[in-house]
């Protein structure tokens, strides 16, 4: 029933009394976020993991089976937050980077597997911050255990040290 209604309201342009009953202000809160562009931006398992954390947060249900959200629940949602930053309107690049970082450090907190090295490496170098984009690069290759993303590393690592030079 949510989804249906937020279908139709997309297919409207404007919010509808259903929707406001079941979403409160998830419109609202989704144009000021820029997730809402004539349509939601948003999958359909991006629009649901959303709902379930928002509401699971305001019935104070997050840490509660089955309430709570799963992990892959919780890297969608960081996805989201990481390519739509809340509340990005009218902020700067710096605040921007600071705000995607504290979001790539809460999925690493739930998430052990996450690789919060190479995150911070690739948000720094989006940013215009290749000294510490280098930084949290060589922090990733320096741990032997990392394998996934080495050679994706080393290029980046590459990309930093040319951004350097051409400043």
């Amino acid at each position: 029933m949510l989804f249906r209604s937020l279908r139709e309201s997309e297919r409207q342009g404007h919010s509808n009394v259903e929707l406001l009953e079941l979403a409160g202000d998830f419109e609202k809160k989704a144009r000021a976020n820029g997730w809402w562009q004539r349509t939601l931006v948003l999958s359909e398992d991006e629009r649901r993991v959303l709902f379930q954390i928002r509401w699971s947060t305001l019935t104070r249900l997050l840490q509660t089976f089955p309430f709570a959200p799963s992990l892959d629940d919780w890297r969608v949602y960081y996805g989201v937050l990481l390519e739509h930053p809340e509340n990005s309107a009218g902020r700067g690049t710096a605040e921007l980077a600071a705000q995607r970082l504290s979001y790539a450090h809460a999925l690493a907190q739930r998430d052990a597997s996450y690789p919060i090295q190479f995150a911070e490496g690739i948000l720094h170098l989006q940013s215009g911050q290749p000294a510490e984009a280098a930084q949290a690069f060589e922090a990733y290759l320096a741990d032997p255990t990392h394998r996934r993303w080495r050679l994706r590393a080393r290029n980046h690592l590459l990309a930093c040290a040319f951004s350097q030079e051409t400043l």
